[in-house]
């Protein structure tokens, strides 16, 4: 093997049980019981052909990404010379970002209204010299890695769901850039990313923690850590989110072995927690209690509202209306212009529950951990439809940023189903010519 497989790709079984890990029975030889798992080599069945895709992918990501920004009309001193930097979040990412640049931490919630995982990337740039825009190489970059990722996290799917001569054939990078090219122009995210929203930074994140906790390889001391270091970023940057990207990680403790396990628990559980006691820290700074996260600034007007903190702006009660007016129909008052509902701009949304059903079907030991992702979706999607801005009448507010982190899982299930009824049908129509 010119890109030497690793000892755990090689494994006694005996003949005739000849399946990797994930379950999907795709190995590349058995005799004598021994077995070469395709884990390893699937992942390099012509790896540098794939590794060069996915860098493409990425390099593709980029340029696009801030090809768009560059003429996006909302940019400062194009339309006006505050641009989106006007607007209340955006406000408040420029302000920490400035703070931060300058090695302070924020004193009050003047200039920490948000989380400061997306502002501390902004603070870089601001030193590099983007002043006037310091998030636009930041979401131009993210962009450009949420692509790659994409990419790697699609193959691998592909893999898992179909597995057999499909999974050596020619199309596994035309499935990495479908994936990529749906995500792109058929889901509401990529709107999202060339305007700053703290979104883009918990997207990329969400795809990186899915790739190391359903990867074959074993679960080293790093890439626990790299995982516990993502929950941290997540954490710093939307609060709330780490919630339901920890569930596919506490997954993860079902499917893998003992030494496994304590790496992600002492190693991942670790780095999360010295994060959260820096971010509880920052929180103390400026608040004067570790406590008080920045939306317990963020009032409501309206009777028993109170503030984002406060779980009056959580009601089970709103979750159907708001799915409605948010996911199919729109506000039900004006244009639908600049208002368009999640259906609307993502409307292959509805093959993903058949990529569901396919990829669990077939994931083997990882089928806790894709479960534990499609629950962490819908438990998420429950949460902010439940909140008080998670309706259609938000629309005009960039709501759907609230579920930008599953778009591009339910983008790879939504082809995953596609490719799954195409078979079905292939299947059956070749059955009658058959018999």
């Amino acid at each position: 093997m010119s890109h030497g497989a690793p000892i755990s790709s090689w494994c006694t079984v005996p003949v005739g049980h000849c399946t990797n890990a994930t379950g999907a029975r795709d190995v590349i030889g058995c005799r004598q019981g021994v077995v070469v798992r395709s884990a390893a080599i699937e992942v390099e069945g012509r790896p540098s052909r794939l590794t060069w895709c996915a860098v493409v992918a990425g390099v593709a990501g980029v340029l696009y990404a801030a090809y768009s920004i560059r003429i996006n009309p909302l940019r400062p001193h194009v339309s006006s010379p505050r641009g989106y930097y006007a607007w209340i979040d955006q406000s408040y990412y420029l302000r920490s970002a400035r703070v931060l640049a300058h090695f302070h931490l924020p004193s009050g919630p003047h200039d920490y209204m948000y989380g400061l995982g997306y502002p501390v990337l902004g603070a870089v740039f601001y030193d590099l010299g983007f002043k006037d825009d310091p998030f636009a190489p930041v979401n131009a970059l993210a962009y450009g890695v949420i692509c790659a990722l994409t990419f790697v996290l699609a193959v691998r799917l592909w893999r898992t769901t179909f597995g057999g001569s499909a999974a050596r054939s020619a199309t596994l990078p035309v499935v990495g850039f479908a994936a990529v090219a749906m995500l792109t122009f058929a889901t509401p995210l990529f709107p999202l990313v060339i305007t700053p929203w703290n979104s883009t930074v918990v997207v990329l994140t969400v795809l990186a923690i899915l790739i190391l906790v359903v990867s074959e390889r074993a679960l080293t001391w790093p890439r626990a850590c790299a995982i516990g270091a993502l929950l941290g970023w997540t954490f710093a940057t939307r609060y709330g989110d780490v919630v339901f990207a920890g569930l596919p990680v506490a997954a993860t403790l079902l499917v893998r072995s003992g030494p496994e396990r304590r790496r992600l628990l002492l190693g991942a559980g670790g780095v999360l927690l010295a994060i959260v006691a820096l971010v509880a820290y920052t929180q103390y700074h400026a608040f004067g209690n570790p406590f008080l996260t920045p939306y317990h600034f963020h009032t409501r007007v309206g009777p028993g509202l109170g503030n984002d903190q406060s779980l009056g702006n959580y009601r089970l009660r709103w979750i159907p209306r708001h799915f409605l007016s948010t996911v199919i129909t729109g506000p039900a008052h004006g244009a639908l212009v600049g208002n368009e509902p999640m259906l609307r701009q993502f409307p292959l949304l509805v093959l993903a529950p058949f990529g569901v059903v396919a990829l669990i079907r077939r994931a083997g030991r990882m089928r806790a951990v894709w479960v534990a992702v499609v629950v962490a979706g819908v438990l998420s999607s429950l949460f902010y439809l439940s909140f008080i801005a998670g309706g259609g009448d938000d629309l005009k507010f960039w709501n759907l940023r609230y579920w930008a982190i599953w778009y591009a899982p339910w983008a790879m299930f939504a082809l995953l189903g596609a490719a799954a009824i195409f078979h079905r049908f292939a299947r059956s129509q070749e059955s009658p010519t058959r018999a």
